[in-house]
């Protein structure tokens, strides 16, 4: 009885199809791109046969970075950093996954999300520690936080089309092919496609 945090990016998308949750969530926190992600994300429910859910809580007035269509204004943080944002996004799927019966949040972090602060094991550990000392007991889990985009691909094994279905893009609706996240995909849809020939 899991709950996946679905972006419609790489990393939820393998998650969803390896795990096969209970429930995928989309939410809508005012970022520039939660159209985008959503219709990705309905796409690849639909595709997987999996549950599927969107939620909207609007936070952008609050946000800084590229996701927000802002200036960082945090020295050294990644373009699109948002404050809290993983803590927020993570709450909220325990507040649905509580009502749900749901036994545990799954989130598609990776290695390289220890950019991050709020993407490091310290923070993952505290987070899966803080649901279980609460009413619920829910439990929080990264299956992919010690594995690349390209060895999660590996091991999960997606087909073409459903990656097809992704995105990720941190500033538009349409991928700008500039972004951490667009140049991210990028690079393990090319990897997929090496494999796949193999």
């Amino acid at each position: 009885m899991s709950l996946l945090l679905l972006s419609g990016g790489i990393e939820s998308t393998c998650l969803a199809h390896a795990l096969r949750p209970k429930l995928c969530l989309t939410i809508d926190y005012g970022q520039t791109v939660a159209k985008a992600e959503i219709q990705a994300s309905k796409n690849i429910c639909v595709k997987l046969r999996l549950r599927h859910e969107v939620t909207k809580l609007d936070l952008r007035r609050y946000a800084t970075g590229s996701m927000a269509g802002a200036v960082q204004s945090f020295d050294g943080a990644a373009p699109e950093w948002w404050a809290f944002r993983n803590q927020l996004l993570i709450s909220i799927a325990a507040i649905v996954g509580f009502k749900g019966d749901q036994q545990e949040i799954l989130i598609g972090t990776i290695r390289s999300d220890r950019i991050h602060k709020d993407g490091g094991q310290r923070f993952l550990s505290r987070m899966d520690r803080l649901l279980r000392d609460q009413e619920g007991g829910l439990r929080l889990r990264a299956p992919a936080r010690k594995m690349s985009s390209e060895e999660l691909i590996t091991w999960s094994k997606p087909s073409l089309s459903l990656l097809g279905l992704t995105f990720s893009c941190h500033r538009s609706i349409y991928c700008c092919g500039q972004c951490r996240g667009c140049r991210k995909n990028e690079a393990a849809v090319a990897y997929a496609i090496r494999l796949s020939k193999h």
